[in-house]
């Protein structure tokens, strides 16, 4: 039976529930910095937390959304896109008032892989190790990388029909089918982007815990049903083909903190898609299964404390949005 999980229901903040903020007593609450804390993605991971006992301080760059980010958060301030040159700066500011930042965002993790040293504190984000990070965030440095490494991943293609991925990007943006072969050769005489061949088979969405050393703690797979950018159809199937390229792969990229890994499994085995070194999007879909993958990661981050041992349920989970009117 689907368990229907709603993502987000908010009412419009009267001045008793500002109140109720203001004079909350957060002084043992670990304080959870959040990116694009204002998305559809984000706001059951919000709620979740929050109910968890942390004091979420959300942060978006969507200044629309910004009245549901500060409905949903304890705290919210509207942030500059992470390709602005102020993003660095802002994002200092922010660390200073917080014990962890949890990004959710690739320009994010770029901007601060590439910042020079003492620019932020980095030991207040959850991040992997820099060089593992420039892999996974350029597509083509990660197919050559796979290749070298002797991971499976969707092989180059050589003609049409291709998947051409551009080396930067999330959420399937600018990735498109090439049926003709005057655009191949266009696309294959740049190093903008990545051709690879189109893979048919069933699609999984891993999510992943590693210790500060890089240990795997956890893993945990689902079948992508239906996604628009994010998954809004999921079913945990913790396949051992699956979880064994994910163990693969884990030996040979230092991780830390939570990733998320996506395969395709095809008649030929399963492949590398591709790599977030980041939460995902559909990280509820974990947590709602058993495996609460958020809250074990901050424990590890902030307190060494080690994740436990999860009783997972192999359920499907259907994802829908809901308004928010300011």
């Amino acid at each position: 039976m689907a368990i229907m999980h709603r993502a987000a229901v908010f009412a419009v903040p009267d001045s008793g529930h500002q109140e109720k903020k203001c004079m909350s007593d957060i002084s043992n609450k670990p304080r959870i910095l959040i990116s694009a804390a204002a998305s559809p993605a984000a706001a059951s991971l919000v709620q979740h937390l929050r109910s968890k006992g942390y004091y979420i301080i959300g942060m978006d760059a969507n200044e629309y959304a910004a009245p549901l980010g500060a409905a949903m958060c304890d705290d919210f301030v509207l942030s500059p896109m992470a390709t602005d040159s102020g993003y660095l700066p802002f994002l200092a500011k922010q660390l200073d008032h917080c014990d962890l930042f949890l990004p959710f965002i690739d320009e994010e993790l770029l901007a601060i892989v590439n910042a020079g040293a003492g620019r932020i504190q980095k030991s207040k984000i959850m991040l992997s190790a820099d060089q593992s990070m420039n892999i996974c965030l350029d597509k083509l440095n990660f197919q050559t990388f796979c290749e070298n490494n002797d991971l499976a991943i969707a092989p180059r293609a050589i003609g049409v029909p291709a998947i051409y991925k551009p080396r930067n990007g999330r959420g399937g943006k600018g990735v498109m089918l090439v049926d003709d072969e005057a655009v191949f050769a266009l696309l294959s005489a740049k190093e903008q982007g990545i051709l690879q061949q189109q893979l048919k088979g069933v699609e999984y969405t891993v999510d992943c815990l590693f210790g500060k050393d890089s240990a795997l703690l956890s893993a945990v797979a689902r079948q992508r049903l239906l996604a628009a950018g994010v998954s809004t159809i999921g079913r945990i199937d913790q396949n051992p083909q699956v979880l064994e390229l994910v163990t693969a792969v884990s030996k040979k990229l230092n991780f830390r903190g939570l990733v998320n890994i996506q395969i395709m499994l095809t008649d030929a085995g399963p492949k590398l898609i591709e790599i977030n070194p980041r939460l995902s999007g559909s990280l509820m879909f974990t947590i709602l299964a058993g495996a609460d993958l958020a809250d074990a990661a901050i424990r590890l981050w902030l307190n060494d404390e080690q994740p436990p041992a999860f009783t997972l349920s192999e359920k499907t989970f259907c994802r829908y949005w809901s308004e928010y009117v300011y």
